[in-house]
């Protein structure tokens, strides 16, 4: 850069050849301003420098309002990119917390999983959804369960009562056997 400066001033014949050395030693000590000063154009007699003094001027003001457009879209655009990414983070985890509460949900109408344990599980389904889907596959049905009275659409026969299909490794065992078995649970409670 200074080396430009130099030559646009010998060009202009501001710099006597003895003083060359004075000026690239002066040129070199000048450090640059956050914001460079405007020179008033007005006050210089030489029509060429004051001509290329105001050229300087207006392109710095120029660039300095480009730098404060570009820095305020920047701005806006880092807002909406940080906005957006907060609404997708925001809607991946109500989907994941919805995802989990319905396996869960299932789960608990299927005797998979206890009330009790229910908060704890959709804790780790929304950490782990298809970990705890394969665990809760891999489950037997609770012992004594029975699922709600709207859970099933099976009746039971001549009764009128609601049973639940036969699930876990009890399945394949003679109806007649489980249901004495079931008679005799209800009547110990």
């Amino acid at each position: 850069m200074q080396e430009k400066i130099l030559a646009i001033l010998k060009s202009l014949g501001l710099i006597p050849a003895d003083k060359e050395d004075a000026v690239k030693t002066a040129l070199a000590e000048i450090k640059p301003e956050p914001t460079p000063p405007v020179i008033d154009a007005s006050k210089l007699t030489d029509p060429q420098l004051k001509t290329l003094i105001e050229t300087l001027n207006a392109t710095v003001a120029a660039n300095a309002q480009d730098l404060k457009t570009m820095t305020a879209l920047f701005a806006q655009e880092k807002s909406a990119r940080e906005a957006a990414i907060n609404a997708a983070k925001s809607a991946d985890a109500e989907q994941k917390k919805a995802n989990a509460e319905k396996l869960i949900g299932e789960a608990l109408k299927s005797g998979k999983i206890a009330e009790a344990d229910k908060q704890k599980y959709i804790d780790k389904a929304i950490a782990d959804l298809d970990g705890t889907k394969g665990d809760i596959e891999r489950f037997a049905t609770i012992p004594g369960f029975r699922p709600a009275a709207d859970a099933s659409g099976d009746k039971g026969e001549g009764s009128g009562q609601q049973t639940s299909k036969i699930r876990g490794p009890l399945s394949s065992a003679d109806t007649t056997i489980l249901g004495a078995m079931a008679k005799m649970e209800n009547s110990s409670n």
